[in-house]
């Protein structure tokens, strides 16, 4: 996409969502350029959802999806300024749809913006999409973050803390929410040695860990008792107890002699 066709996107959706009426956006309410150029968003993105529909193969959807999501940056930009200056929210297909292929290729971060926006504007999703977005939100990332770690790959802790942060007040099942736990705890579980030292030291640092993954991973069991996370618990119990004796060995005066001061 040319930069005069970017800036273009952006000032026609700032423009769209500066002027909807009770904050949505429809095709019979625009006039003149801005019916074009949002036909044109609208067009283009139908074309974009028949190519995908027309795949059968879940990661050739992802890699085409990849490759489209910048053709909208400039759309989305706009949304967002019409927000900053008009201090409105609007409903746009355009914008929930690329919300949910951001989430599909990974680019949680961005999504999680978008999914923020979403939230505080209580848009409706596309028509075929069941979960709420908060509930949807909270299981594709926490899974994507299980998956990762069932790979022995990571996944961005900040990603994890902002979906908490993000559905913390929203109702879903005990079962969704669980999986989030899990995917923390076990994000934690697996720096348990990295990290800034606690007040104690390094072994303080790696109580605390310890500590905070655990809290995470019993969370999740309360929640759900096929969580899969019993061996977990056992493991950072494990571990736990053994930074606790070997601390206290640490800090406990040597035989026959006597206590530091």
């Amino acid at each position: 996409m040319s930069h005069a066709r970017a800036h273009q996107q952006r000032v026609l959706a700032a423009q769209l969502a500066g002027s909807a009426r009770l904050g949505v956006v429809s095709a019979p309410e625009l006039t003149g350029s801005r019916a074009v150029a949002y036909a044109q968003i609208r067009t283009q993105l139908a074309d974009h959802m028949r190519s995908l529909k027309a795949l059968q193969s879940v990661e050739r959807k992802i890699e085409l999806k990849r490759q489209i999501l910048p053709e909208y940056d400039a759309w989305i930009g706009g949304v967002f300024d019409a927000e900053r200056d008009t201090g409105q929210g609007v409903q746009d297909e355009v914008f929930t749809t690329t919300m949910l292929w951001r989430i599909d290729v990974g680019d949680y971060r961005h999504a999680l913006e978008m999914a923020a926006y979403a939230m505080r504007w209580k848009l409706a999703l596309p028509e075929h999409i069941v979960r709420d977005l908060p509930t949807l939100v909270t299981e594709e990332i926490s899974e994507a973050a299980l998956q990762a770690f069932g790979a022995g790959e990571d996944f961005p802790r900040d990603v994890l803390t902002r979906v908490a942060a993000l559905t913390n007040a929203s109702d879903m099942h005990d079962q969704v929410r669980a999986k989030l736990h899990k995917a923390m705890g076990l994000e934690i579980a697996r720096r348990v040695d990295e990290g800034e030292d606690g007040d104690d030291g390094v072994a303080g640092g790696r109580r605390a860990r310890l500590e905070a993954g655990l809290a995470h991973l019993r969370r999740a069991l309360v929640l759900n008792s096929k969580a899969g996370v019993k061996k977990d618990i056992e493991r950072l119990e494990r571990a736990l107890k053994a930074l606790l004796e070997e601390t206290a060995k640490a800090l406990a005066p040597s035989a026959g002699g006597q206590a530091p001061t």
